[in-house]
């Protein structure tokens, strides 16, 4: 079967990619020298072991398409079309040798004047809340629109953690502002406060959530742990600089400087020492697939209940 999805939103493709291919899916790019060899291979059955769509990116209206058009008639692969605007040659080749074809416009354009953008994403965001089973309240998705009107991609993202926590059912106001980030929005720094204060079932509750609602955990739990080392080390660094004599001297911003001693005042060197080696065990178990992301936060507060 052949697909052609035709719109200019990059994101809204790239869903509709995953959702036809049941994301099992190779890519080819059309304008690459070796395209049709490379095309050849990934519909090789034999050779996958598997019968995964191919992705043909930036086709263009061009003469000598006829043996790709052949392929299509002899091989019958799973293959979508990614384009801006529709072929008229591609849609008139199709026809001629009853090759089917399915076509799917993308119709929202986020970047168009301000009234028709506010519809058009409100519009756009009712289909996606139906399309992964999330109820909201209408003040509630007004809301949201005015504050994702300008990140339609993160909302999607939001969206589809949403639908992970409740699906068919009303999710509340509180719900809402306690499972989805804002643009631009982060808990870090208020975890990390928590953790400085030695409130470790709070500081456990917010790098739980944290974790849940990382948009690629494989990519973001690293540099996380790594601030969290890095907080607990700068707050032993204070720590042993002001019982020395020696505070003005560490080249940190003076503010910041006297939050992190604020907060040794509250652990001894030990219990620092001991923090930092919890946070850096299991950054290390984790490079070495001995622990999993979910898995992190109930670690973290397991070692961390030893300290009173």
């Amino acid at each position: 079967m052949i697909h052609i999805i035709c719109g200019e939103e990059d994101f809204i493709i790239s869903e509709k990619i995953i959702e036809i291919s049941n994301n099992n899916f190779r890519i080819s790019n059309f304008g690459d020298r070796d395209f049709m060899i490379d095309f050849q291979q990934k519909i090789n059955k034999k050779l996958w072991g598997d019968n995964p769509f191919v992705v043909i990116r930036d086709f263009y209206d061009t003469a000598g398409c006829e043996p790709l058009y052949l392929l299509f008639k002899n091989y019958n692969p799973d293959v979508i079309f990614t384009l801006n605007e529709l072929s008229n040659t591609l849609v008139k080749a199709l026809k001629e040798l009853k090759i089917p074809y399915k076509l799917h416009k993308i119709e929202y354009k986020f970047d168009s004047k301000a009234t028709s953008k506010k519809l058009n994403f409100r519009r756009w965001a009712e289909e996606i809340l139906s399309k992964y089973h999330v109820k909201l309240h209408p003040a509630a998705v007004e809301k949201l629109c005015e504050i994702f009107i300008n990140s339609p991609a993160h909302f999607l993202t939001e969206i589809k953690k949403l639908s992970f926590y409740k699906k068919n059912q009303l999710i509340t106001t509180e719900e809402i502002k306690a499972l989805m980030r804002q643009p631009g929005e982060s808990k870090t720094f208020e975890m990390v406060d928590y953790l400085k204060d030695k409130d470790f079932l709070k500081f456990f509750q917010y790098l739980k959530r944290e974790v849940l609602l990382m948009g690629k955990p494989e990519k973001e739990i690293l540099p996380l742990l790594g601030f969290l080392g890095s907080t607990i080390y700068r707050m032993l660094l204070v720590k042993k600089a002001n019982e020395e004599g020696k505070i003005a001297e560490v080249d940190l911003n003076p503010y910041y400087r006297g939050k992190l001693l604020q907060g040794s005042y509250k652990f001894s060197e030990k219990e620092l020492k001991y923090i930092y080696n919890i946070i850096a065990g299991i950054e290390k178990r984790y490079k070495k697939h001995q622990i999993k992301i979910s898995d992190i936060p109930e670690e973290m507060l397991i070692g961390m209940s030893a300290i009173k």
